[in-house]
């Protein structure tokens, strides 16, 4: 069974996280920023895309940088089926600005910047 892996330790990382259905089970989060690789983040170990593989990982990319980072996937030799681009709705849709606050307040509560 392949581990899940979430793609970004952001405010997206964070809802996505916490609003995953229950059965997705998530083994660590995964970052361009080497200042974060190595750290916890929501208690889960940030890894480096160098870290990741394709043969054993499934990816939840929770960023606003999704098309870089689909990219960088692909040319890691991930298979689209095994990629996932998460957009919360609460982070990216204007219209629900205080649902987005609400989302915003609770990470930053927990240091998520």
């Amino acid at each position: 069974m392949k581990k899940n892996i979430i793609f970004g330790t952001s405010v997206a990382g964070f809802e996505y996280l916490t609003n995953k259905p229950d059965d997705l089970i998530i083994s660590a989060f995964c970052d361009n920023d080497e200042a974060k690789v190595g750290k916890k983040f929501l208690g889960l170990p940030t890894i480096s895309p160098n870290d990741l593989d394709p043969e054993i990982h499934n990816i939840y990319i929770c960023s606003i940088f999704y098309n870089e980072i689909l990219a960088q996937l692909l040319a890691l030799k991930f298979l689209k089926e095994s990629i996932e681009i998460v957009r919360p709705q609460s982070v990216l849709r204007l219209e629900n600005i205080n649902e987005a606050l609400t989302v915003l307040q609770k990470a930053t509560k927990i240091g998520i910047k």
